[in-house]
């Protein structure tokens, strides 16, 4: 049996980051840095807000392997975000400085995740956009 996406995983995921924080999620994440990036690069995991004010994620690609970003939010350089409008995903793209060198994620957050107990996707998906906006 693989790796299920729950909120106890969510929990442990963000946990490792060793700070609080708020309005997490579950997330596509697409690393768009690099020549050779791609859409088709999808890997998947776990974004919320910390509360020394970065965007923290959890990223596992298909082999379950994990890496752990922790975004200052002041390193945000720009982001655009988009909503589909009959599912209600949004898309946001974010360009950051990380560690001196720019980066380029695509996040893809839908309002549910069928299967899984995230009863509450949707709410901590607009405060973490809204909350993200403001530092656009």
């Amino acid at each position: 049996m693989g790796y299920r996406f729950t909120k106890d995983n969510m929990s442990l995921a963000l946990d490792k980051f060793g700070v609080g924080y708020s309005s997490p999620v579950y997330t596509g994440i697409c690393n768009m840095t690099g020549v050779f990036a791609s859409r088709k690069n999808q890997h998947y995991g776990y974004a919320a807000l910390s509360d020394n004010n970065s965007l923290i994620i959890a990223d596992y690609n298909l082999l379950i392997t994990e890496t752990l970003y922790e975004i200052p939010l002041l390193s945000i350089r720009s982001i655009k975000v988009s909503k589909m409008p009959i599912a209600g995903t949004y898309t946001v793209k974010i360009e950051f400085l990380y560690e001196g060198k720019k980066m380029r994620f695509i996040l893809t957050i839908p309002p549910k995740v069928f299967g899984s107990d995230f009863d509450e996707q949707k709410d901590n998906a607009e405060r973490l956009i809204n909350e993200l906006k403001s530092y656009a």
